[in-house]
């Protein structure tokens, strides 16, 4: 997503405003026109490329044309727009703080380009993952950018990425408020009112919550992620009650089944998995790494997978694999982890369609009087699990 943005930002920005064509003038269109039509062929071949060695090939040749287009142009281009396309240009070839410096000059100096060398530094900024910065340099230029694109794009990314949730819910709020938004930013809107319901699903404003949900289910076509909201509406039906029995037929890393009324006092997080699927065995190291750093807390964490007859090395035509088989197969990748918090293999997956479980991975978080307070389906960085568990713990 990272790298579409960047390419996408640095597109609708690439040619210039219309200017009297004398020989400088005429000049710098021709490097903007070079620069769009190696971005443009770029862009629409890479979308046709079938394989990992075709799109490598298809980066290194649009690098070397775009290297060899810098030094045709570099010395007869010295005004501030010719130096903003070679910004541009140096950021596409991975050439950061060549770019960075140019651009620094362009805003310091209060250049004719300021407000545009800020919206393009404020992407290399995003880019390299300075967040707060980016937002800082934002707010200072924002009065003076033209909404369109280019504005837009960096709102996407922060209304999708940015790992503060206040950040995130003022610019997806601002997304939504665009009356004539373009096709190209739609398909984009149901993910936003999603991360939106969650933000307010973790304020307790279940209502608005659900209100996002329903929003985002009547403007997406995707089918994948309309079966995702649907499973997500069904699920707001959890919240606010009491936590469902645990139970299953076999356990590990406990000398006796966890019982919720033993839990009582402590904030707990069940964590829904399977050993096939690898996004589920990422979540089940990341929450292994939260529960070790706040270890003798008032947490509680409890595992419950189910028998599926595969793993993540079955192939299509493989027989499936019997109880024994796929029981110690379990047990070797809990270890593996290092997984230390009780596991639950339940046979028969009953306890799946008590919680609506039907993305993995998934968590139910519960709170200290023993009542569900949210969800979360899929991945989730670190830094934003750890911050929903603290919440939990309060």
């Amino acid at each position: 997503m990272k790298q579409i943005f960047i390419a996408m930002c640095l597109l609708c920005m690439v040619m210039m405003p219309g200017c009297n064509l004398g020989k400088k003038d005429a000049i710098l269109k021709n490097f903007a026109n070079e620069f769009d039509l190696i971005q443009k062929t770029f862009t629409n071949d890479i979308s046709v490329a079938k394989t990992e060695e075709e799109r490598n090939y298809l980066i290194e040749n649009k690098n070397k044309q775009l290297d060899s287009l810098l030094r045709k142009f570099d010395n007869e281009i010295s005004s501030d727009e010719g130096e903003l396309i070679k910004c541009k240009l140096l950021m596409e070839i991975s050439r950061y703080k060549d770019a960075s410096k140019k651009l620094d000059d362009l805003i310091n100096r209060k250049s004719t380009v300021m407000v545009e060398a800020g919206m393009v530094k404020v992407q290399l900024l995003l880019h390299s993952g300075e967040i707060d910065k980016a937002i800082s340099l934002l707010s200072e230029i924002e009065k003076g950018v033209k909404k369109g694109s280019e504005l837009y794009n960096v709102w996407l990314y922060l209304a999708l990425h940015s790992p503060d949730k206040n950040t995130m819910k003022e610019y997806g709020e601002k997304l939504l408020e665009i009356q004539d938004i373009s096709i190209e930013y739609k398909k984009f809107l149901s993910e936003v009112l999603r991360n939106l319901s969650e933000i307010a699903r973790e304020n307790k404003d279940t209502a608005t919550a659900k209100s996002y949900l329903e929003k985002a289910l009547s403007k997406t076509e995707e089918a994948g992620l309309k079966s995702i909201l649907e499973l997500e509406l069904t699920e707001m039906n959890l919240l606010g009650t009491p936590s469902l029995p645990l139970y299953a037929d076999t356990w590990f890393n406990t000398d006796y089944p966890p019982a919720l009324d033993r839990l009582k006092g402590n904030a707990i997080v069940l964590i829904f998995w399977a050993d096939w699927s690898l996004p589920s065995k990422d979540m089940m190291e990341t929450i292994t790494g939260i529960l070790n750093e706040l270890k003798g807390k008032n947490l509680s964490i409890i595992g419950f997978t189910k028998l599926y007859g595969k793993t993540a090395n079955s192939k299509e035509n493989d027989p499936p694999l019997n109880k024994t088989e796929e029981t110690t197969i379990i047990k070797n990748s809990i270890e593996k982890m290092g997984v230390t918090f009780p596991i639950g293999i339940a046979n028969d997956g009953f306890i799946f369609d008590d919680y609506k479980i039907g993305v993995l991975p998934a968590l139910i978080f519960i709170d200290k009087n023993g009542i569900i307070t949210d969800f979360k389906n899929g991945t989730s960085s670190m830094n934003s699990l750890r911050s929903k568990i603290l919440k939990l713990m309060e």
